[in-house]
């Protein structure tokens, strides 16, 4: 009997031992405010799950809601607490994008591109700020603008304006890995001459263009 007793004393330390070195899930809150796209950083190496959906808009994974290597991700109103999975469960498999990747364009330089599109100033507080972030060259915060830039400025000329030029940058939101959500403040100038301001969104992904609007 002592000895039996011995083994179940045993096995119990090591159980204990064991399961108490692993670490407990973590609960993060992220909010798709104004249904807009909203990213929240977090440690998702083993996966995340949808603890509670705190929105009346459905979070569906993949369309308003998913992660990738640096953090969750949530749009279209998602409003959700998410677990964020520890190393005692297996990983889930990948999650899938919430756009489907263009291939990589050519890179140029961006002086030879944009002419008076965008002021250099306003190039150079995002090329700071991708600096300060240590974005990849190529994909920053200032190549997302000029590559929705040049495209809002083929899209207004082919619909009649005499002119396009960018008054500002409203907002560069990082979408995930080398993807953005662009908002500019443009001039449209008609073949009359007459100048009108307006707003052009623009979803960025690696360098290209997946979606486009203006207002």
């Amino acid at each position: 009997m002592m000895r039996r007793a011995s083994l179940v004393l045993t096995a119990a330390f090591a159980a204990f031992a064991f399961g108490g070195a692993a670490r407990a899930d973590e609960l993060l809150d992220c909010d798709s405010g104004g249904y807009r796209y909203t990213y929240c950083p977090a440690d998702t190496g083993y996966g995340v799950e949808l603890q509670r959906q705190r929105s009346n808009t459905p979070c569906v994974f993949g369309e308003s809601w998913g992660y990738d290597d640096g953090g969750v991700w949530v749009d279209r109103g998602c409003r959700g607490t998410f677990r964020l999975l520890t190393g005692h469960r297996p990983p889930p498999p990948p999650v899938p994008p919430p756009l489907p990747l263009p291939p990589d364009p050519p890179q140029v330089e961006p002086e030879d591109e944009t002419g008076d599109i965008i002021p250099d100033w306003i190039l150079g507080e995002l090329e700071d700020e991708d600096a300060e972030d240590g974005r990849e060259p190529g994909y920053g915060r200032a190549d997302a603008a000029i590559a929705c830039a040049l495209y809002a400025d083929d899209m207004e000329r082919s619909r009649g304006a005499a002119d396009f030029a960018v008054t500002a940058v409203q907002d560069v939101v990082p979408r995930g890995r080398r993807s953005y959500d662009v908002t500019l403040e443009v001039d449209l100038t008609s073949r009359s001459g007459r100048v009108r301001e307006a707003v052009a969104e623009c979803t960025v992904v690696r360098g290209g263009v997946t979606a486009y609007s203006r207002y």
